[in-house]
């Protein structure tokens, strides 16, 4: 019987094989998932080329969004509800990249400043829960932080929401 398959022992297995394969062979394997994917090619350019430069990688993160939500229409709730969705989705794949607290805090509270003053004006209940979930994400990120940092944070996270009155989780900062 075999033994049952965990990520952990699957993992073990792949790099085991991994190493026993000639350098050709690795290569190989190598090229086809990067052809697998486009998230495999963005990770893999993320490890090789931006990963020893954290400000650099979030300054590139933060314009890619920009340019994504500057693009978008926000005439209608639905339009802006999608659009919002569909930043928060980028945001998300940006990162999946870095495990770093401070990047997490830093690219969503970029959002977070990016969609407050279109948020209150158009008022989508939707967008409202998916702006507060941001908002407790960061703040949970901000306790795991150092802190000065956390400080610094925590009066960024209270600019970006100074026009958003109605989201009271700040209050227990």
């Amino acid at each position: 019987m075999l033994p049952k398959a965990t990520p952990t022992n699957i993992t073990k297995e792949i790099v085991e094989y991994y190493k026993k394969m000639p350098p050709k062979e690795q290569l190989e394997a190598f090229v086809r998932l990067l052809k697998a994917s486009k998230a495999n090619k963005e990770m893999m350019h993320y490890f090789m080329f931006e990963s020893k430069n954290k400000n650099v990688f979030i300054d590139k993160a933060c314009g890619i969004l920009r340019d994504k939500y500057a693009g978008s229409r926000r005439d209608s709730t639905y339009l802006f509800k999608k659009n919002f969705q569909e930043l928060c989705k980028r945001m998300n794949a940006f990162l999946k990249l870095d495990k770093d607290a401070i990047i997490h805090v830093e690219l969503r509270l970029y959002v977070l400043q990016l969609v407050g003053a279109d948020l209150q004006k158009i008022g989508c209940e939707v967008a409202d829960n998916l702006y507060q979930r941001i908002l407790k994400k960061v703040v949970i990120l901000l306790a795991t932080l150092h802190p000065d940092y956390a400080l610094d944070y925590t009066a960024a996270l209270k600019e970006a929401n100074k026009l958003q009155k109605k989201f009271m989780i700040l209050d227990e900062l």
